[in-house]
């Protein structure tokens, strides 16, 4: 029985989309905190702490008491759980003008062509969720992933007059320019 309760949710989240057919129905997912799909590794440990977390209530304490809503599993695993939108096709990415000049800078010093596709999609994926990001989670978001992306690319850290959600757009442009010629 343990085995299949927990099964349930490792191939489930891991197969499907980073969905249970419940999460489905009310249109929510289980990603990383990067932005990326969970794996396996996220999903096991998960899905290995959800008794605690059911049976001694943990996850609800969790949930209740702590700013990111994350329940046990989620805090080991490394995951949060996001609500589902309408697509976003028809949505357009705002990128503002300082931008530009460091997205020039990007390509002449960095390692632009180092990004791969799925890192470039995050970052697409990033820019699209950032207006509907609560303030806090917007900063937190914007400095992991600026990060991530600069060591990525082999610059040194943001500069302290550049803000974080700026560079990711710059980066962004960087790319696709790179890659437009």
């Amino acid at each position: 029985m343990f085995g299949v309760y927990i099964g349930y949710f490792i191939c489930f989240e891991t197969l499907w989309r980073c969905q249970t057919p419940g999460k489905k129905y009310v249109k929510i997912r289980v990603i990383r905190e990067d932005g990326r799909n969970v794996g396996i590794q996220q999903s096991i440990l998960r899905s290995l702490l959800r008794p605690i977390d059911d049976i001694l209530c943990l996850g609800f304490l969790f949930i209740l008491f702590s700013a990111q809503e994350k329940r046990l599993g989620d805090w080991v695993a490394g995951t949060i759980l996001i609500q589902e939108g309408q697509t976003v096709t028809k949505q357009k990415i705002e990128i503002s003008p300082a931008a530009t000049d460091i997205a020039n800078r990007i390509i002449e010093t960095g390692k632009i062509a180092a990004l791969t596709p799925d890192q470039f999609a995050t970052v697409r994926k990033y820019l699209y969720r950032y207006p509907a990001l609560a303030p806090a989670a917007r900063k937190s978001v914007s400095d992991k992933l600026a990060n991530q992306l600069l060591q990525r690319i082999e610059l040194a850290d943001i500069p302290p007059t550049i803000d974080a959600h700026l560079m990711i757009e710059a980066i962004y442009l960087a790319y696709q320019q790179q890659f437009r010629e």
